[in-house]
Parts: C-alpha cells; sequence; structure tokens
C-alpha cells in the first residue's frame, strides 16, 4: 500500500493543468468553462459617502473608456445559445459559412499565428465540403482584409448575416454554439488541426 503525502495545514493541493483545446477526435471543439465566479463581497463597510461615490465613479469611467476605445469591437454578434447538436443542425442547412480570425488587440504574436491557423484548419477540415466559405481577418493594421480586398469593419461585419461564422479570437480554448454560428477561443497551446467539423 503507497503512502499519499498529507496535505499541509493552510496549503492548497495543486489541481492538474486543464486542456485548453479538445482532443482531435472529437466533432466539434468543447464549450468553454464556466465563466469567473463573482467577487465575494467585502464584509467591511466604508467610511465616507462622498469617497465611495468618487471612487465608483471612476471605476464606472475606467470601464467606459476600456469598453468603448479599447476592447475590440466583434464583428460577429452570437443570436441564441445552443448546445453542440444544435450548432450542427444549423451549419448542416447553411449555405454559406464565413470564418473570421479575429488577432485584433492580441500582442503574443504566438497566439496571434494559432488563430490564424485555427481558422486555416477549419476551412480544410472534411466537414466543410461543399459548403461557400469566405475567410475574413480582422487585424489593428489592416482592418478587414476578405479574399476581395480591405474593407471595414462594418462592411465585413454585414456579410455574416446571411450564412453561418465561425468566430476564432484569443483566449483560454473552447467553443460557444449559437443559431448562427460558434466563437472559438485559442490560446498559446493550439495543437495544428485541433479546430475543425469533421465528417462523421
Amino acid at each position: 500500500m503507497r503512502k499519499t503525502k498529507a496535505a499541509k495545514p493552510g496549503k492548497k493541493p495543486e489541481a492538474p493543468p486543464a486542456q485548453a483545446i479538445q482532443p482531435e477526435e472529437t466533432q466539434l471543439p468543447r464549450p468553454s468553462p464556466a465563466g469567473p465566479s463573482k467577487p465575494e463581497k467585502s464584509a467591511e463597510k466604508g467610511g465616507g459617502g462622498k469617497t465611495a461615490f468618487i471612487v465608483v465613479l471612476a471605476a464606472f469611467s475606467l470601464f467606459f473608456t476600456y469598453y468603448y476605445f479599447v476592447l475590440p469591437q466583434s464583428a460577429f454578434i452570437p443570436d441564441g445559445r445552443v448546445d453542440a447538436e444544435g450548432f450542427k443542425n444549423a451549419f448542416g442547412s447553411a449555405d454559406r459559412v464565413y470564418i473570421v480570425m479575429d488577432v485584433r488587440g492580441v500582442a503574443d504574436p504566438v497566439i496571434s499565428n494559432n488563430i490564424l491557423q485555427c481558422g486555416v484548419d477549419f476551412a480544410g477540415s472534411s466537414g466543410m465540403g461543399g459548403k461557400n466559405a469566405t475567410f475574413f481577418s480582422l487585424s489593428d493594421n489592416d482592418g478587414c482584409v476578405a479574399p476581395d480586398g480591405v474593407h471595414p469593419l462594418n462592411d465585413c461585419a454585414s456579410r455574416l448575416k446571411d450564412g453561418i461564422t465561425i468566430y476564432v479570437k484569443g483566449g483560454p480554448g473552447g467553443a460557444d454554439y449559437f443559431n448562427n454560428g460558434m466563437v472559438v477561443t485559442v490560446g498559446a497551446n493550439y495543437a495544428t488541426w485541433t479546430c475543425g467539423i469533421r465528417r462523421v
């Protein structure tokens, strides 16, 4: 019988690292893990009402500035969350498929390359056979690059309304499914050909 080391009091045991991207043999990327839990409210009450008001106002101003001026606008607007099976049905009946690779705001060149590689892998996957596929690349320098040239973001976004969109961006790895497409996040540990829709 093997002896197991008891955890030191006050020290949490280390959790095994989570797999960022699902294995290649599965049909679709796995759903994203649940979002971060809400921070616990502090039990202590603030001292002055004026100070608290100023802090809240400053925080709101920073959030507003970040949301409208720093955070890149999404070209894809999701419509109704579904499960993987619901997305497969929508994808199967779609004539047009748009693959959007969004590298805006991604400082790490490894992640940027992985986002582009994921889009290429989707394009080359067996499930794309017979689909009318169009590719967009969104970057800070070039804007929206489509097969027919460079366009304003709004022009590219308006095209996505008549088909299914596969929207790839930086993130922890995984996918969220919607009636009109899916959002796939890719990090630094992407393995080639992990992204894809495969025929059963």
